[in-house]
């Protein structure tokens, strides 16, 4: 099977007038079509950066990335990038938000509208489609985010703890509907999280980064009962499992 991404080699220093500091060292990853990755690490050992070189918003120093066996450079439009913040425009409707990436991207036809709807009612947001971002919940908020980032149809999304500012209960709720949407869609999913609950939870393999500079330290093949739920695995015996093994990989120091 052709994988949907692929990481060769990649490597990445930042300079700076103390010098440099090598961020990420010989990070190499294929992942498959419609699978779900969780990345996990110690805080500033350099998930987030992983991601903007996968997005092609910075290059890295050495290696590349490559789209169904094509390598790429800069950003491309094949992937789509969730951050922790929703950054909606406050002057525009939820309608509109979700428009957007159409409309950078040269994608507007005369289908659009009906793309848009659909999205909305899939995400339960259709009679708040002329409300403004300040008439929204949190949670509503990110599903917004969500679906404005899908609108585009990229094969590949790209999640950058999209949940942390969230109180828990949202944030249980948001990733269960995220995984039913993420399933119907058959996403090619990269989630970066510094919460290892989470990423059992959602993901199909986890990798665990090393401290800066960062390598791949180890991956876990998660494998719970088909079509169970983010919550329905949490309360697994496995799933305890799973945590300790990735809790004793990870490079924390308190």
């Amino acid at each position: 099977m052709e994988n949907a991404l692929v990481l060769k080699n990649i490597k990445k220093k930042y300079v700076s007038l103390k010098g440099e500091t090598l961020a990420i060292k010989d990070i190499n990853l294929a992942i498959k079509p419609d699978e779900f990755v969780s990345i996990v690490g110690p805080s500033g050992c350099g998930k987030s950066t992983l991601l903007s070189i996968i997005n092609g918003l910075i290059s890295p120093d050495n290696g590349s990335v490559y789209i169904n066996n094509q390598k790429i450079s800069g950003i491309s439009i094949d992937i789509g990038y969730m951050l922790q913040e929703d950054y909606l425009f406050e002057w525009r409707t939820v309608y509109k938000n979700v428009r957007l990436g159409l409309e950078i991207k040269n994608m507007i036809n005369k289908n659009t509208d009906n793309l848009i709807y659909k999205l909305l009612e899939s995400y339960g947001l259709k009679d708040f489609a002329e409300h403004y971002p300040a008439e929204l919940s949190g949670g509503m908020r990110q599903r917004v985010a969500l679906a404005r980032t899908l609108a585009t149809n990229p094969a590949i999304l790209l999640l950058d703890e999209p949940f942390s500012s969230l109180d828990y209960q949202t944030k249980l709720t948001l990733e269960e509907e995220m995984d039913k949407i993420l399933k119907k869609e058959k996403k090619t999913v990269v989630l970066v999280t510094h919460d290892i609950a989470e990423a059992i939870s959602m993901g199909d393999r986890i990798i665990v980064l090393s401290k800066r500079p960062a390598f791949i330290k180890k991956i876990v093949d998660i494998d719970f009962e088909d079509n169970l739920t983010p919550i329905e695995k949490r309360n697994k015996k496995k799933f305890q499992y799973y945590f300790e093994i990735i809790w004793k990989e990870l490079d924390i120091n308190v």
